[in-house]
């Protein structure tokens, strides 16, 4: 009996072992969790279950922990996207079996310390996309997870050398250093030991002429877009001879760059630049799968030396190139398991088509994933004749529009079409009359860009009644914008907006371009994208596409002469800047009436997006109050939230529900200063008010005195 007794014991002994264990907790490891919560404002991340309770520290949102010895030890901490702020603390060092360090999508500040906080065995960090500043530490280049180190979205000004050795690393690293505040490129030293493949310096502040001869040996993708460079020199020393891709798009540049032909580049992207002249021959010459030219000032009639180029991919629209377009269809090859791309729109390209063209070849649904980045820059439908004076058949016209590979389908809504200039008449809102119940509102401001709001609905089935807001700022040419990539921000919360760190696109990517076409008519083009299922080595997208034919619904007051109101200086962006991510479009017309759109979220934790909109009337100007009110002028309206239809080629107007969702007032100050009111009625959105100012001003015509 006493044998028996003492068994069941240790069974149950046995059964508790383990608990008892998970509940050993290290007091280091809770201390510097702790004092990481306190330094970064815990009280208001987004997430925060089980922080400074009685439960275990390997409980807490975000922490993951291992065996070490018999107890359970920090290894793994995530905290992306919580909304952490502040400077990290050097109480850091108490986690000393961590491994892995997740902290990006925050708003964490502050310079990095010279070594990483005494952990002795973290092998991974992610920092991208806070506020961190100062120069960037050696060591991290040895804290890539797999291939890659990403410190994006940050504003680091320059590059620290460590005292002491980083460590060599034969496997090769991707370095992302896009959109920071960089002037140079990173200096040999820094990379030392290092064998680096890919760097990527896009959107940050190098210019003018920059020495690519101190390239690392080994590097293969070179991304330098989006900033101000005029003049590349280097390329034909060591550095550069490995490079297979080179973007330099959207910089400055007028002429070529030297050495640039002695590269044997797979991709090359000098689109958005100003190039000018005519194509060079030894272009035609280079070993490219992809090209893209678009953007520039490049004119005359393509050599026959381009059709033998092999490419996959040719982008040269937004040029001023002539005469035949069949060299363009000469340079493509069909490779294995995908089509072709060829967008040549807007340029002056004349005569007809080459004979027994395929046109099956620039669609296929089914692509290697091996293709995504080809299909990320030049979308899905392969071909874009559109503003040409190209003699195309009827015949040719209905195997294009069968195959469904041209960007927009009508091509008779773009073909040999003239077309109005872009000036400050283009404010206001537009809409395809046959779809009614979605549009844009738009402004050309005071410095020359148009901004655009496109208010339409969702595209995914699992969320009833789902709207979508969409918003992008882009230079203009002379009678046509874009294409422009919109974003499509979410993870707010209406009338609180969201914090940076909150901050998510919503699924897909949507790409606009607008010609217009007569003072009150456009052509509305936009492609949506969205990858899909991948087996077997492939994937599958989810696409859409067409070309709208918008109408002018309103008219912004001020922008012409004759179009005048007292109230016009009211017009423009507002917000409040302690509410980021949701904000005002005021239109005021001629009439003196005002049309206000309030794009926000839902009034849940969804962060899904909301807009609303309505009309009303400025009272008379004339009308006396005794005494004065303490502000300028003032509309009250009721607000409308259109709910109901899809996005898209499954847009139906019949579809959408024009529901009422409540008052609204808003009241100007002064015209950089307001408040709004609203008292809604629909669960959720209660009433309140809040102070706005002016985010963006239209550009008014200037009328003299």
């Amino acid at each position: 009996m006493q044998r028996a007794t003492t068994i069941r014991r240790l069974a149950t002994l046995a059964f508790l072992l383990p608990w008892a264990l998970a509940g050993a907790q290290s007091e280091p490891e809770r201390d510097a969790l702790v004092a990481l919560y306190r330094a970064t404002g815990g009280e208001n991340w987004r997430e925060q279950d089980n922080w400074l309770t009685d439960r275990h520290h390997c409980a807490w949102e975000g922490v993951h922990c291992r065996d070490v010895d018999g107890q359970r030890r920090v290894d793994f901490l995530d905290l992306r996207w919580h909304g952490l702020s502040g400077q990290l603390p050097e109480s850091l060092a108490g986690l000393s079996e961590l491994t892995e360090l997740v902290l990006s999508d925050n708003r964490l500040s502050g310079p990095l310390p010279d070594t990483p906080w005494g952990l002795p065995r973290l092998r991974f960090l992610a920092v991208h996309d806070n506020h961190f500043t100062g120069t960037i530490p050696q060591w991290l280049l040895a804290l890539g997870k797999g291939t890659g180190v990403d410190l994006s979205g940050n504003q680091f000004s320059g590059y620290r050398i460590g005292t002491s050795e980083s460590g060599g690393q034969t496997d090769p690293v991707s370095l992302d250093l896009s959109d920071n505040r960089l002037d140079h490129l990173p200096p040999p030293a820094w990379l030392e030991g290092k064998r680096v493949t890919g760097l990527d310096l896009s959107d940050n502040r190098l210019a003018g002429s920059i020495d690519m001869a101190t390239l690392p040996p080994d590097l293969l993708e070179l991304d330098l877009s989006d900033n101000a460079l005029a003049e590349i020199t280097g390329l034909d020393q060591s550095g550069s001879q490995s490079l297979a891709r080179l973007d330099a798009s959207g910089n400055q540049f007028e002429s070529w760059p030297a050495g640039l032909a002695a590269l044997d580049l797979a991709h090359l992207d000098l689109g958005e630049n100003r190039l000018s002249g005519s194509w060079p021959e030894w272009l035609s010459t280079m070993p490219l799968d992809t090209l893209d030219l678009s953007g520039n000032e490049l004119s005359g009639d393509l050599p026959a030396s381009v059709g033998q180029l092999e490419l996959m991919a040719i982008d040269i629209g937004n040029n001023d190139f002539t005469g035949s377009i069949a060299p363009a269809f000469e340079s493509l090859r069909t490779p294995d398991w995908s089509g072709n791309w060829l967008l040549a729109a807007d340029n002056a390209f004349s005569g007809g088509l080459p004979d027994n063209l395929e046109f099956s070849r620039f669609n296929n649904g089914y692509w290697p994933n091996t293709y995504g980045d080809v299909i990320e820059q030049f979308g899905l439908r392969g071909l874009d004749l559109c503003w040409n004076e190209l003699e195309i058949s009827t015949a040719e016209r209905e195997a294009i529009e069968d195959a469904q590979v041209h960007r927009g389908r009508e091509l008779g809504s773009c073909i040999d079409q003239a077309r109005h200039a872009i000036d400050p008449g283009v404010g206001g809102s537009w809409f395809d009359p046959e779809r009614s119940g979605e549009g844009l509102t738009q402004m050309m401001l005071d410095n020359g860009r148009v901004m655009v709001y496109w208010f339409t609905y969702g595209n995914l089935g699992w969320r009833p009644d789902e709207q979508l807001w969409l918003v992008g700022i882009v230079e203009p040419d002379e009678q046509s914008f874009g294409p422009i990539r919109l974003a499509a921000p979410e993870g707010g919360r209406f009338s609180f907006g969201f914090n940076r760190s909150a901050r998510r696109d919503y699924t897909g990517s949507y790409t606009i371009r607008q010609d217009r076409v007569d003072e009150d008519e456009s052509r509305f083009f936009y492609e949506f994208l969205r990858g899909g299922i991948c087996i077997t080595g492939g994937c599958s997208y989810e696409y859409d596409s067409q070309r709208l034919e918008h109408d002018r619904l309103t008219r912004l007051a001020g922008t012409t002469c004759e179009t005048q109101s007292p109230y016009q200086q009211y017009a423009g962006a507002w917000y409040n800047p302690e509410r980021a991510g949701e904000g005002f479009v005021v239109e005021v017309l001629p009439d003196d009436r005002i049309v206000v759109y309030w794009f926000t979220y839902k009034p849940d934790e969804s962060g899904h997006q909301a807009w609303m909109v309505g009309s009303g009337r400025f009272p008379d100007e004339d009308l006396i109050v005794d005494p004065p009110p303490p502000w300028e002028t003032q509309a009250e309206m009721t607000l409308f939230q259109p709910v109901g239809a899809e996005f898209g080629s499954q847009f139906d107007p019949a579809d959408v529900r024009r529901v009422e969702w409540g008052d609204f007032t808003i009241r100007f100050t002064d015209e950089d200063h307001g408040r709004v009111f609203w008292n809604s009625e629909l669960d959720g959105y209660g009433s309140g008010d809040y102070a706005i100012e002016r985010l963006a001003t239209p550009k008014l015509a200037d009328c003299g005195p």
